[in-house]
Protein backbone atom coordinates (compact mmCIF):
# COMPACT_ATOMS: atom_id res chain seq x y z
CA UNK A 1 0.00 0.00 0.00
CA UNK A 2 1.68 3.71 -1.01
CA UNK A 3 0.02 6.23 1.09
CA UNK A 4 1.25 9.76 0.18
CA UNK A 5 0.76 12.88 2.54
CA UNK A 6 0.09 15.98 0.55
CA UNK A 7 0.42 19.28 2.44
CA UNK A 8 -0.27 22.30 1.30
CA UNK A 9 1.36 25.55 2.84
CA UNK A 10 -0.20 27.91 1.50
CA UNK A 11 -3.05 28.90 -0.25
CA UNK A 12 -3.47 32.62 -1.76
CA UNK A 13 -7.02 34.11 -2.58
CA UNK A 14 -6.75 37.56 -4.34
CA UNK A 15 -10.52 39.02 -4.82
CA UNK A 16 -9.97 42.03 -6.53
CA UNK A 17 -12.81 44.90 -5.64
CA UNK A 18 -12.93 48.39 -6.71
CA UNK A 19 -12.56 50.50 -3.95
CA UNK A 20 -13.64 54.44 -4.32
CA UNK A 21 -13.49 56.68 -1.66
CA UNK A 22 -16.07 57.08 1.09
CA UNK A 23 -16.48 52.82 0.76
CA UNK A 24 -17.15 51.61 4.39
CA UNK A 25 -15.13 48.20 4.60
CA UNK A 26 -14.46 45.92 7.44
CA UNK A 27 -10.32 45.57 8.19
CA UNK A 28 -9.28 42.50 9.76
CA UNK A 29 -5.72 42.92 11.82
CA UNK A 30 -4.51 39.95 13.08
CA UNK A 31 -7.84 38.94 16.53
CA UNK A 32 -9.38 42.56 15.46
CA UNK A 33 -12.19 43.37 13.00
CA UNK A 34 -12.41 47.26 12.45
CA UNK A 35 -14.89 49.31 10.35
CA UNK A 36 -13.30 51.58 8.12
CA UNK A 37 -13.70 54.53 5.71
CA UNK A 38 -11.65 54.65 2.74
CA UNK A 39 -10.27 58.22 2.67
CA UNK A 40 -7.87 57.77 -0.71
CA UNK A 41 -6.25 55.74 -2.73
CA UNK A 42 -3.01 56.62 -4.20
CA UNK A 43 -0.92 55.36 -6.62
CA UNK A 44 2.22 56.19 -8.20
CA UNK A 45 2.58 54.29 -11.18
CA UNK A 46 4.59 51.83 -9.03
CA UNK A 47 3.32 51.47 -5.50
CA UNK A 48 -0.48 51.86 -4.06
CA UNK A 49 -2.07 52.71 -1.20
CA UNK A 50 -5.11 52.71 0.45
CA UNK A 51 -5.53 55.07 3.18
CA UNK A 52 -8.33 54.34 5.87
CA UNK A 53 -10.15 55.71 8.72
CA UNK A 54 -10.68 53.24 11.11
CA UNK A 55 -13.36 53.34 13.88
CA UNK A 56 -11.95 51.46 16.69
CA UNK A 57 -15.57 50.82 19.13
CA UNK A 58 -14.90 49.67 22.48
CA UNK A 59 -18.58 49.17 23.88
CA UNK A 60 -17.18 50.36 27.26
CA UNK A 61 -14.95 53.66 26.49
CA UNK A 62 -16.56 54.59 23.20
CA UNK A 63 -15.09 55.07 20.03
CA UNK A 64 -11.77 56.16 18.59
CA UNK A 65 -10.54 56.95 15.44
CA UNK A 66 -7.34 56.32 13.74
CA UNK A 67 -5.64 56.35 10.32
CA UNK A 68 -4.09 53.16 8.47
CA UNK A 69 -2.34 53.39 5.51
CA UNK A 70 -2.21 49.92 3.64
CA UNK A 71 0.97 49.80 1.27
CA UNK A 72 1.09 47.25 -1.67
CA UNK A 73 3.97 45.42 0.05
CA UNK A 74 1.76 43.15 2.78
CA UNK A 75 -1.00 41.03 2.20
CA UNK A 76 -4.02 42.88 3.90
CA UNK A 77 -7.91 41.46 4.63
CA UNK A 78 -10.19 43.98 3.85
CA UNK A 79 -13.84 43.08 3.20
CA UNK A 80 -16.95 44.97 1.70
CA UNK A 81 -19.43 46.01 4.51
CA UNK A 82 -23.59 46.84 3.45
CA UNK A 83 -23.59 50.05 4.85
CA UNK A 84 -26.82 49.72 7.09
CA UNK A 85 -24.74 46.74 8.80
CA UNK A 86 -22.20 50.06 9.80
CA UNK A 87 -25.17 52.13 10.74
CA UNK A 88 -26.30 49.54 13.03
CA UNK A 89 -22.64 49.08 14.29
CA UNK A 90 -22.32 52.99 15.33
CA UNK A 91 -26.08 53.03 16.36
CA UNK A 92 -25.67 50.34 18.90
CA UNK A 93 -22.25 51.98 20.02
CA UNK A 94 -23.79 55.52 20.61
CA UNK A 95 -26.22 53.83 22.80
CA UNK A 96 -23.31 52.33 24.55
CA UNK A 97 -21.80 55.61 24.58
CA UNK A 98 -25.08 57.60 26.04
CA UNK A 99 -25.14 55.38 28.87
CA UNK A 100 -21.83 55.92 29.87
CA UNK A 101 -22.22 59.38 29.68
CA UNK A 102 -25.31 59.58 31.52
CA UNK A 103 -23.98 57.13 34.74
CA UNK A 104 -20.58 59.77 34.63
CA UNK A 105 -22.52 62.89 35.01
CA UNK A 106 -24.55 60.91 37.70
CA UNK A 107 -21.35 59.91 39.53
CA UNK A 108 -19.98 63.85 39.32
CA UNK A 109 -23.25 65.28 40.30
CA UNK A 110 -22.57 62.98 43.42
CA UNK A 111 -19.22 64.52 44.17
CA UNK A 112 -20.46 68.22 43.40
CA UNK A 113 -22.47 67.54 45.91
CA UNK A 114 -20.52 66.18 48.73
CA UNK A 115 -17.65 68.39 47.75
CA UNK A 116 -20.25 71.19 48.03
CA UNK A 117 -21.36 69.81 51.82
CA UNK A 118 -17.22 69.33 52.42
CA UNK A 119 -16.28 73.07 51.60
CA UNK A 120 -19.35 74.60 53.35
CA UNK A 121 -17.95 72.36 56.71
CA UNK A 122 -14.06 74.19 56.10
CA UNK A 123 -15.46 77.28 56.02
CA UNK A 124 -17.25 76.97 59.07
CA UNK A 125 -21.13 77.29 57.43
CA UNK A 126 -22.03 73.42 58.32
CA UNK A 127 -20.03 73.85 61.60
CA UNK A 128 -22.27 78.11 62.46
CA UNK A 129 -25.72 75.93 61.71
CA UNK A 130 -25.22 73.25 63.80
CA UNK A 131 -23.79 75.42 66.82
CA UNK A 132 -26.56 78.31 66.52
CA UNK A 133 -29.33 75.71 66.95
CA UNK A 134 -31.10 75.63 70.06
CA UNK A 135 -30.25 72.65 72.11
CA UNK A 136 -33.16 71.28 74.50
CA UNK A 137 -32.45 68.80 77.43
CA UNK A 138 -34.36 66.11 78.03
CA UNK A 139 -34.38 63.59 81.18
CA UNK A 140 -34.61 60.16 80.60
CA UNK A 141 -38.24 59.89 81.54
CA UNK A 142 -38.98 62.70 78.55
CA UNK A 143 -37.19 61.00 76.27
CA UNK A 144 -39.00 57.61 76.92
CA UNK A 145 -42.18 59.03 76.70
CA UNK A 146 -41.22 60.40 73.31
Amino acid sequence: MNIKNIIQASANIVRITELQKGNVVKYVDSETVYFAIVIDLLYDGEKSFVELLMVDSDYWSGVSLKRKLLTDTKDHAVFPVNPEEFKKHISEIEESVIKKIQEKRAELAKLESSWSFAKNVIDGKEVAYVLSTPKVELSMVEVASQ
